[in-house]
C-alpha cells in the first residue's frame, strides 16, 4: 500500500557511545531521547572485545520495543558502540534497510537523504538490490576506501544532499562526520576519557553531560575514546563542480528538533516562541475576554507561548491530549490495521475541550501545514464543541515544493499550499493563505502564515539555510539525481 503520511517526518537519529563501561545502557538512554527522528526501527552495533567482532541487533520498531527482544546485547563484553533509529525517506521499510549497516569490517548509522544515491552506486560499481536504501551506497563507498577519512571524501566530492554519519571499524575507532553542506545537526560530549555522539543535545544530556560541540559542515571525528583526530573533510565543490556551501535545514528548528535542543546557537523553544511573537505582530485581536491561544498539542505549544506573550491574550489548552497517540504518523503503516482515517486519528490525539472554547474566539497555533490532512478536522471538532470563530497560526512559511535532503515530502502534488493555488512560487502570501483557507473542510474563520522573510530573520540567516521547500530553489540541480 502506498502510505499517506500525516505530517513531515525526518530520516533518522544517529548517535554513539565510546570508552564506556555500559554502552548498551548509554545508548538506550541516547536512542530513546531522540526518538523523535526515527520510529519505523533501531539498532544497536557493539564492538565485543571478547571475540573482536561487531555485533549488531536491529528490528522494526521504538527502541523500548525492539530491546526487550534482544536482552542479549546488554551481555556483549563491549566498550563501545553506535546507534540509529530510523525513519525511510529511501528504500523500503524491511530489515536489510534497518541501520546500521554492515560492509566488511565497517558499521555505518546515517541521518539525511542522499539524492543521486544510485548515480553513485554506478560509479563506484556498487550493486543494489530493488529498494537499497542510500546508507548501503554510504557504507560499500567506505568499504572501497578501506578507511574512513578516504570513505568520507569520496563521499563529499560526489554525493548530493544530507548524509551525517556515526561509523565504527573493527578496531573500535568510531568515526562522526557531519557534511559539508551542513543540512542537519550532529553534536559530541564528552565524560572523562569517554565520548558520545547524537544527532540532537538531548541524545548528550541522556548520559549525564550537558556541555556539547556541534560538529561543523565538513567536520569528521575520529576517536577511541583515548584519543581523538579531527579533520576538516569539505572540498569547494563536488566532482561534477556543483560548488558546495553551507546549508542548514531550515525546518529543523521549527519542526524537527525536541524544543529543549538546539541548531546552530539557537535552541528550538526560543525560536517557535519568537515565531508565535512574531504572528501575533501580525494581529489585532482585541483583549476582550472572548479571545483565548491555543496550541495543537504538542507541535504547537512553544509557538502559543510566544503568541500570548507577544499578544497578551490569554493561553488556554483547547485540546485534551492523548499521549497514546503520539507521532501516529511515523508509525502509519501499524495504525491502518485500525480501520481510521489520519483525520480520525488526528482528533483522537488532540479532542477539542468544550469546556474552554464554547463562546471563544481560539486562535489555534501549529508549526506547519503541509497536506492539510488533519487540521479541517480540529478546526471541525472546535466548532463542534461551540468556538465562534477558530482563527489558524502557522510558525512557518507555506511548504510549495518537494524535498530531497531528508524530508518525506517528496511528492509536490500533495501539497495543500500547491493543490490550492496555481503558482505558489509566484504567488503573495495573502493569496496562498486565503486560497489554503477556503480549500480546508471546514474553512477556519482565518489562517496566516510565518513570512518568509520573518522566518529568515529568526533563523538568523546568512544566505545559508536551505529553503527549498519554502521557494523551489534548490542547492543543487535535480538532474544529478537518478
Amino acid at each position: 500500500m502506498t502510505v499517506q503520511l500525516v505530517r513531515p517526518v525526518h530520516k533518522c537519529g544517529i548517535g554513539a557511545a565510546v570508552n564506556t563501561r555500559t554502552p548498551y545502557h548509554d545508548m538506550f538512554g541516547q536512542a530513546v531521547s531522540i526518538q523523535n527522528r526515527g520510529y519505523d526501527g533501531c539498532g544497536f552495533s557493539l564492538l565485543d572485545e571478547s571475540a573482536h567482532v561487531i555485533r549488531t541487533y536491529k528490528g522494526e520498531g521504538k527502541v523500548t520495543t525492539v530491546f526487550q527482544e534482544y536482552s542479549v546485547a546488554e551481555q556483549v563484553n563491549s566498550n563501545r558502540g553506535i546507534f540509529n533509529n530510523r525513519y525511510k525517506t529511501t528504500g523500503d521499510v524491511n530489515p536489510r534497510n534497518l541501520q546500521p549497516i554492515t560492509a566488511g569490517g565497517f558499521v555505518v548509522s546515517h541521518n539525511g537523504n542522499v539524492f543521486n544515491y544510485r548515480r553513485l552506486a554506478e560509479e563506484h560499481g556498487i550493486t543494489l538490490e530493488k529498494d537499497d536504501s542510500d546508507t548501503h551506497v554510504i557504507a560499500q563507498i567506505i568499504k572501497q576506501a578501506g578507511s574512513f577519512e578516504s570513505g568520507v571524501r569520496a563521499l563529499a566530492e560526489g554525493a548530493l544532499g544530507a548524509f551525517n554519519l556515526v561509523a565504527m571499524d573493527a578496531d573500535g575507532v568510531v568515526a562522526a562526520y557531519r557534511d559539508p553542506w551542513g543540512y542537519h545537526p550532529l553534536f559530541a560530549g564528552r565524560k572523562g576519557d569517554s565520548v558520545y555522539f547524537a544527532s540532537e543535545e538531548p541524545g548528550i544530556y541522556a548520559v549525564g553531560i550537558y556541555d556539547t560541540e556541534e560538529l561543523k559542515p565538513g567536520d569528521l571525528w575520529l576517536t577511541d575514546g583515548k584519543h581523538t583526530e579531527k579533520f576538516s573533510v569539505r572540498p569547494p565543490h563536488t566532482k561534477s563542480r556543483v560548488p558546495i556551501a553551507e546549508r542548514l535545514c531550515s525546518f529543523e528548528l521549527p519542526y524537527f528538533m525536541r524544543p529543549g535542543g538546539s541548531f546552530n546557537g539557537i535552541l528550538g523553544s526560543d525560536f517557535r516562541e519568537a515565531a508565535g511573537e512574531r504572528l501575533a505582530m501580525l494581529d489585532e485581536f482585541p483583549n476582550d475576554g472572548r479571545h483565548i491561544v491555543s496550541p495543537i498539542l504538542n507541535s504547537g505549544d512553544h509557538y502559543a507561548i510566544g503568541y500570548s506573550r507577544g499578544s497578551g491574550l490569554p493561553l488556554r489548552k483547547a485540546f485534551i491530549y492523548n499521549p497514546d497517540m503520539t507521532r501516529i504518523y511515523m508509525q502509519w503503516d501499524k495504525m491502518t490495521a485500525l480501520g481510521l482515517t489520519p483525520q480520525e486519528l488526528a482528533a483522537l490525539k488532540n479532542m477539542a475541550n468544550p469546556r474552554i472554547v464554547k463562546g471563544k474566539k481560539v486562535i489555534v497555533t501549529d508549526d506547519s501545514i503541509v497536506r492539510a490532512s488533519t487540521i479541517p478536522k480540529l478546526v471541525e471538532e472546535l466548532f463542534a464543541a461551540g468556538a465562534e470563530e477558530v482563527h489558524v497560526r502557522i510558525g512557518t512559511p507555506p511548504i510549495i515544493s518537494s524535498c530531497h535532503m531528508g524530508l518525506d515530502h517528496s511528492d509536490k502534488t500533495k501539497l495543500s499550499a500547491v493543490r490550492a493555488v496555481e503558482n505558489p512560487e509566484t504567488a503573495e502570501i495573502e493569496e496562498i493563505q486565503e486560497k489554503v483557507r477556503l480549500s480546508l473542510n471546514p474553512a477556519p474563520t482565518s489562517l496566516r502564515y510565518l513570512p518568509l522573510q520573518d522566518f529568515k530573520e529568526l533563523l538568523g540567516d546568512r544566505n545559508n539555510h536551505c529553503f527549498a521547500c519554502f521557494t523551489g530553489k534548490y542547492p543543487f540541480p535535480l538532474t544529478n539525481g537518478t
